[in-house]
C-alpha cells in the first residue's frame, strides 16, 4: 500500500522504529508519530520531557540533552502501546543517559531510572525489533565497559533493561549480523563484511530454566551470489535477501533454489540496506489516539 499522510510533507525522512498490533511507530527521534495504516490515522506523541540544546558550548551554564535512540512495543500487562526513548544528556562537568516512557494509554512521558548499559544501546535497521513484550536494540562495545559487542533489551511490561551476549562465531572484523524471528523465536543472522566468505550462518536464541541464554546454529546458507544482507523469513522455509543490486531474493531452505523477485530498492539510494523488511504485520482498528480515546 502506499501511505500518503500529511505528516510526511513535514518531515518525509521519518524511520520506522517498531510496529505491534497494527500500529507502526515512526520517528526522527525528536519526533513521534504512531500511525495505523488501515485506517489511515495518525497521532503525534506530545513533546519530549527530557530533550533540550543548549546555547553555546562556552557558556559554563551550557547544558543539552538530545535523543539517542527509541524503541516501540506493546504491555500486555497493561494492555498498553508504549515508546522508550534513550537521551544523551551533556554539561560542562557531566554526561550520562537518561530514559523516558511514553504511555499511550495516559497520552504523557515519564521518566525512569537509567543504567548503564543503555548508554550502548544503538537503532540500525537490520537490527532493532519488538518481539513478545521485549524491544532489542544492538549493543556497542566500548572500552572498559563492555567486553565485546552485544544486544540490549527492554522489557515494556516490567520496565526493565538487560543485555544478552551474541554468539562466539560473530567477529565484528569479519561479520555483519541482523536480528529476526523465525518460528516465534529470536534468530541472529550472521553473514560475511567485505571478506572471501560467502556464508550466511542462522543462528537460534536458547533460554535455559534459569534464564541463561546461549545459541545454537539452524543452518548455513550459501547463495552463490552478491547478497548486502538478509532481511527476515515470511515462513519457516522462505527466507527474503537483498541482492547487491537492489534486488530483493527468494531462498527456500528447503529446495535451497533462489528466486528473483520483482521489488527492487530505490538505485539512488546510498547502499547498504535501499529495502528494510520487518516481521509480518497484522491489520488491526486499534486506534492511535491517546487517553481515553484507547
Amino acid at each position: 500500500m502506499d501511505i500518503n499522510l500529511t505528516f510526511q510533507e513535514i518531515d518525509p525522512l521519518l524511520e520506522l522504529c517498531g510496529h505491534s498490533h497494527g500500529l507502526v511507530c515512526l520517528t526522527d527521534c525528536d519526533d513521534v508519530f504512531l500511525v495505523n495504516p488501515m485506517t489511515r490515522q495518525f497521532h503525534k506523541l506530545p513533546p519530549s520531557i527530557l530533550i533540550f540544546r543548549g546555547c553555546h558550548h562556552d557558556d559554563p551554564d551550557y547544558y543539552s540533552a538530545i535523543p539517542f535512540t527509541i524503541g516501540f512495543g506493546y504491555d500486555a500487562k497493561s494492555s498498553d502501546f508504549k515508546v522508550v526513548r534513550i537521551v544523551s544528556c551533556r554539561g560542562q562537568a557531566e554526561f550520562r543517559m537518561r530514559v523516558e516512557i511514553y504511555d499511550l494509554s495516559k497520552d504523557k512521558w515519564r521518566e525512569i531510572g537509567a543504567p548503564d548499559i543503555c548508554g550502548s544501546a544503538s537503532s540500525t535497521c537490520t537490527f532493532d525489533m519488538y518481539h513478545e513484550g521485549i524491544f532489542y536494540w544492538w549493543g556497542y562495545g566500548e572500552p572498559m565497559i563492555f567486553e565485546a559487542d552485544h544486544i540490549i533489551t527492554f522489557d515494556m511490561s516490567e520496565v526493565i533493561f538487560d543485555e544478552v551476549s551474541l554468539s562466539e562465531s560473530y567477529d565484528d572484523k569479519k561479520h555483519k549480523i541482523s536480528l529476526r524471528v523465525l518460528n516465534k523465536s529470536i534468530v541472529l543472522f550472521i553473514y560475511p563484511f567485505e571478506s572471501n566468505e560467502t556464508n550466511i550462518d542462522i543462528w537460534e536464541m536458547e533460554n535455559d530454566e534459569y534464564g541463561v541464554v546461549s545459541w545454537s546454529k539452524l543452518l548455513t546458507i550459501d547463495p552463490h551470489f552478491g547478497v548486502e544482507h538478509p532481511l527476515l523469513f515470511v515462513s519457516c522455509e522462505e527466507l527474503l535477501m537483498e541482492s547487491n543490486e537492489g534486488h530483493v531474493i527468494m531462498y527456500n531452505n528447503k529446495t535451497q533454489q533462489f528466486k528473483k523477485l520483482q521489488i527492487e530498492g530505490d538505485v539512488t539510494y546510498v547502499k547498504p540496506h535501499r529495502i528494510e523488511a520487518r516481521d509480518l504485520f497484522i491489520k488491526s482498528l486499534v486506534s492511535v489516539e491517546g487517553g481515553n480515546q484507547l
